[in-house]
């Protein structure tokens, strides 16, 4: 199992999301991950800094890259190119230069060659390596990736939450360098891989946008229809009042940042930011619109749809609001979200084609011009940005063919409305696969297939890892929607009818060594978890469920 990010532990995962995928998948397979390369348990460590006061030092100042995007009030749309603001983040360009600079040859400093070891192809050799290592050479590999998300295991217990997008581009990669070795594999939320790997590179954000807004219709219009039931919306509530509420918001951060922009104040970038990410999960919108209540509560905005201030709902004060925005990015929450995220940029940037004569002025350019694709998120800061400054490549960069023929079909499948993997991805990789790939879209939103519950859905995924079935050429599932309803799902994992799984293996791996250390188990109820130590030459991408 792959639990996204990039950068995500698999170690921590598989501790949560271990039963609730045993269940869905029909409880016969052993499921085992591990920590990718740079993260978590590995040595070493991508962190690129000795302090924390250094990290956030080189960012110091920048609003762009503290906050996760360039500030805005509504949109960049003047089309005569003066409109105030996009002058006001073009002139951020000479300052963001010297930062992202300065961040990478920290990284370099820090790790010097082994930057080069980080990348996807590597990480799928890793995962085959292991199979053969615990299985025995040769046999197939059953893959699915994980968008494991801590937050949502805690509010929903074991509900699964949904296939990070990285998750499939180590499943386009495995499944096209090693075809003899794909047993039963699903990619959901499909990204490109054709502009993961090839220039230019700086399309692959906007490309992925083109469905966000009927994520973000989709959430504002059954916000309007749950009425007090959704917190940012009253009895009175339509599709646009709620719509226009949410840019009221990003638009009063926007004049509170300027006439303070202190680390601790909320800026419309981080409105911004925090808005796209609450709407990966419909299942969970119910508490996401509280969590923009509690935003606007502490940005003074209360006339709206009688927001008033009870009693039992004082605003958190901006710097929790800043800390749990940045959680998704960062497991230290002390760390500024951009300097937290170096092990992120060097899988992205070990992936990526070489920058060439790529500058900080074309990456400005591509940040403003996404704004046609996306007026809301164009300015959204993203992961890929600081590639052109990264010091490594990976020493392996796979970049096709991807129309491998295999002997059991791949799944893949997409929502309707994925607000950062449009379903035209999903369908370009079926159409490369062709006869060896079978295609599912989902009447849905939200970031891939289990952001919100669907019957359907389940049932196709059970049957494909029972017992090879696939759907039918023009499958569409619907969804269970219940986005602002009552429902909770249990956090007592003796009242779920999940299948406990038998056996959860979970490794790391260390640089410069290849050994495997005993193995130890525990039994903890039904599940016995066995720990392996290092096995791998270098540190270990991704997981495979075998």
């Amino acid at each position: 199992m792959n639990p996204g990010g990039p950068a995500k532990s698999g170690v921590d995962m598989i501790f949560t999301a271990a039963q609730g995928v045993s269940g869905i998948i029909g409880g016969q397979y052993d499921l085992v991950s591990w920590d990718p390369r740079g993260v978590g348990l590995t040595t070493p460590s991508i962190t690129c800094f000795s302090s924390i006061a250094e990290a956030n030092g080189l960012v110091a100042n920048n609003s762009i890259l503290s906050n996760g995007g360039a500030e805005a009030y509504g949109n960049f749309t003047n089309p005569a190119g003066d409109d105030p603001d996009e002058l006001a983040a073009l002139a951020q360009e000479a300052i963001t230069d010297t930062h992202l600079e300065g961040v990478a040859a920290a990284c370099l400093k820090m790790h010097g060659n082994n930057l080069s070891y980080v990348g996807t192809a590597a990480a799928v050799r890793d995962m085959i390596a292991l199979s053969d290592a615990i299985e025995g050479p040769g046999k197939k590999v059953n893959y699915w990736g994980f968008r494991w998300d801590y937050r949502l295991w805690t509010l929903y217990g074991y509900m699964l939450t949904s296939v990070h997008s990285y998750g499939t581009v180590i499943g386009s990669f495995f499944i096209n360098m090693f075809p003899d070795r794909v047993g039963r594999v699903i990619i959901d939320g499909v990204v490109d891989p054709i502009h993961w790997t090839v220039p230019p590179y700086l399309n692959l954000y906007p490309d992925q946008l083109t469905d966000a807004h009927l994520a973000f219709d989709e959430f504002t219009s059954s916000c309007a229809a749950a009425g007090p039931l959704c917190a940012i919306a009253g009895a009175n509530a339509t599709q646009s009042s709620v719509a226009t509420f949410v840019q009221k918001m990003m638009d009063t951060a926007f004049l509170a940042y300027q006439a303070n922009p202190s680390p601790s104040a909320i800026s419309s970038a981080l409105v911004r930011l925090t808005v796209l990410q609450g709407l990966y999960i419909p299942a969970a919108w119910r508490s996401f619109s509280s969590e923009l209540r509690e935003i606007a509560l502490s940005l003074n905005i209360s006339e709206a749809f009688a927001l008033s201030k009870p009693a039992d709902l004082s605003p958190s004060p901006p710097t929790t609001i800043r800390k749990r925005a940045r959680s998704s990015s960062s497991d230290n929450e002390s760390l500024n979200a951009f300097a937290a995220s170096v092990t992120l940029f060097a899988i992205v940037c070990g992936d990526s084609p070489d920058a060439g004569n790529v500058t900080t002025k074309n990456v400005f350019d591509a940040l403003l011009a996404s704004t046609s694709i996306s007026q809301m998120w164009g300015p959204v800061w993203q992961a890929n940005y600081i590639c052109h400054k990264w010091p490594k490549r990976a020493v392996e960069r796979y970049t096709g063919p991807w129309n491998a023929s295999l002997s059991e079909k791949v799944l893949v499948i997409a929502n309707q409305g994925d607000p950062v993997t449009a379903k035209a991805g999903a369908e370009l990789v079926a159409s490369m696969l062709g006869n060896s790939s079978a295609f599912l879209l989902r009447d849905g939103y939200g970031h891939t297939s289990t952001g919100e519950p669907s019957t359907c859905t389940s049932e196709v995924v059970s049957q494909y890892f029972v017992n090879g079935t696939t759907p039918a050429l023009g499958t569409v599932c619907s969804t269970d929607r219940n986005y602002f309803g009552s429902s909770t799902i249990s956090n007592d994992s003796s009242s779920s009818s999940m299948i406990p799984t038998s056996i959860i293996y979970s490794a790391t791996t260390n640089v410069g060594f290849a050994t495997m250390a005993p193995a130890t188990t525990s039994t903890s109820g039904a599940m016995r978890l066995r720990t392996s130590g290092a096995y791998l030459l270098g540190l270990a991408l991704v997981a495979g469920s075998l």
